[in-house]
């Protein structure tokens, strides 16, 4: 591996331990003060969103996938479908924020939450459509074959790439879950399962298209195939019908799954409440017996 691509793999590598040494710092001020903030699951699922994401660059999966379709598609599945939701539900902003020293924690949450620069500009680069936009172009790019036969000639290529994706899906699932900064209006339940379908739809046309071609797709992997069919159980078509039903499968229950539980909550019901004054003499009497309402009633025996 050159320096170059050394430097692609390491870099953000060394970047992802900082943000969760400043997260868990964070989290351990917070569990005085916020407990409820600062749940041990939420330190769980940081650190396992970001173990995921390194995960897809070091060995054994990373150069796996330069000789198996489906080993890429692995690296999709958790880049794209499970490390950012993990990541976002462990309320990031808020602990890398407690993080940082008091001084420049205040000038952090100013310059984020209040009225400024940064927070116009995060307000239009987050923008809930931009994000859809983004990331749907970036997974279909990924998928793109011409794209994909030149990226994995590329060492560097292929870490961009995989990083540039991770942040798409960032952004994207930023506003699934929902959990700060709270920079943009809530987006209505209708809405929500509209931008998931949105999500699920090209992911799952991919999955189909790549499992069902009939013809290898990629000539980089039908090339490693060629070359090196010993060395696996299966040929190339074989690797990609697996490739495919696995960003398939795995995107139908994210996605979808996701999708199911918006609808539950846009139409779940409460319990009917009884109607006010329900059981007053003017709704029970019989009819034909109204006039017995004006009648004076006789008065309540006393007691000794």
């Amino acid at each position: 591996m050159t320096t170059s691509n050394l430097a692609w793999q390491i870099v953000p590598l060394v970047l992802c331990g900082l943000l969760g040494l400043l997260y868990t710092r964070g989290w351990l001020r917070l569990r005085l003060i916020a407990s409820d903030l600062a749940r041990p699951a939420r330190l769980i699922s940081l650190w396992a969103g970001l173990a995921l994401l390194c995960a897809a660059h070091l060995s054994p999966l990373y150069p796996l996938s330069g000789e198996l379709l489906f080993a890429r598609s692995i690296l999709k599945i958790l880049t794209v479908m499970v490390a950012p939701p993990l990541i976002w539900l462990a309320a990031p902003v808020h602990g890398v924020l407690w993080g940082l020293p008091g001084g420049l924690r205040g000038r952090a949450s100013r310059a984020i939450l209040g009225p400024s620069a940064i927070h116009s500009t995060l307000r239009v680069v987050t923008a809930p459509g931009l994000a859809w936009l983004l990331f749907i172009s970036a997974f279909v790019i990924w998928h793109d074959a011409r794209f994909t036969n030149w990226s994995m000639a590329q060492g560097w290529a292929r870490h961009l790439s995989l990083w540039v994706l991770a942040l798409a899906a960032l952004l994207y699932w930023s506003h699934v879950v929902g959990t700060a900064p709270r920079i943009h209006a809530r987006l209505p339940l209708w809405v929500f399962f509209a931008y998931l379908v949105g999500a699920d739809i090209p992911n799952m046309v991919a999955g189909v298209t790549i499992s069902f071609t009939g013809r290898p797709i990629y000539a980089h992997y039908a090339n490693i195939h060629a070359t090196t069919a010993s060395r696996f159980a299966v040929d190339v078509l074989d690797d990609q019908i697996i490739a495919g039903g696995l960003i398939w499968f795995f995107g139908s229950i994210v996605y979808f799954g996701s999708a199911v539980l918006v609808m539950r909550r846009l139409f779940k019901h409460e319990h009917p409440q009884p109607f006010p004054n329900w059981d007053a003499d003017e709704r029970m009497i019989a009819p034909g017996l109204e006039h017995r309402l004006s009648e004076p009633r006789p008065a309540p025996p006393k007691t000794h």
